[in-house]
């Protein structure tokens, strides 16, 4: 009986708190409905006091629009068109012009292309006599095409290419790969 008795107790206070929330409920509803009636009539007071001022918005709204787009017709005749449309997929540089080359190139922005000078440092320097020779090996320098001579510095990148010490120290003012065969120079340091 005692079991009873708690189960109804649950019971009665369950109703009173879900009598409580439909009565907030209740109360909202109406609040929300006063205040949407508060609104429509505001707008419709305000739509016949300003009749005039709405044709002129209108106006101005055409205007804006007429101007918004006339704007993107311009843009859409860029020649970054073909790129923006392609969202997220890299342009086949090999088949942009030269003039969208540049274009490209300013919209990215500059980008160092110099290898930075403690790689440079830390490159192997060897005597041309010393280069272990195979023949595939290079006689001569493909910077300055001049042949290698024995007592001559040479700088041996990680694709083991060589080239004089001074042909690329100037190279790499302005490049960051291999002038042989155009891989990234990266080298380890120990």
């Amino acid at each position: 009986m005692d079991e009873t008795f708690g189960r109804s107790r649950l019971s009665v206070s369950a109703m009173v708190n879900v009598k409580s929330v439909v009565d907030d409920d209740h109360t909202l509803a109406k609040l929300l409905q006063q205040q949407e009636m508060v609104f429509y009539n505001l707008s419709n007071r305000d739509m016949n006091a300003n009749e005039s001022c709405e044709e002129s918005q209108v106006e101005t709204d055409e205007a804006l629009a007429r101007r918004m787009q006339e704007q993107e017709d311009a843009f859409a005749g860029t020649q970054y068109a073909d790129i923006n449309d392609q969202l997220g997929e890299a342009p086949d540089l090999e088949l942009l012009a030269y003039e969208e080359l540049q274009a490209l190139g300013d919209a990215v922005g500059i980008v160092p292309k110099a290898l930075p000078p403690h790689i440079v440092t830390c490159i192997p320097i060897q005597r041309y006599e010393d280069v272990p020779h195979t023949p595939t090996n290079m006689d001569r320098c493909c910077i300055c095409q001049a042949d290698f001579e024995l007592s001559e510095e040479l700088m041996i990148l990680p694709c083991s290419h060589f080239f004089h010490r001074n042909c690329l120290s100037q190279w790499f003012h302005s490049s960051k790969s291999c002038p042989y065969c155009s891989k990234e120079v990266c080298v380890n340091h120990a």
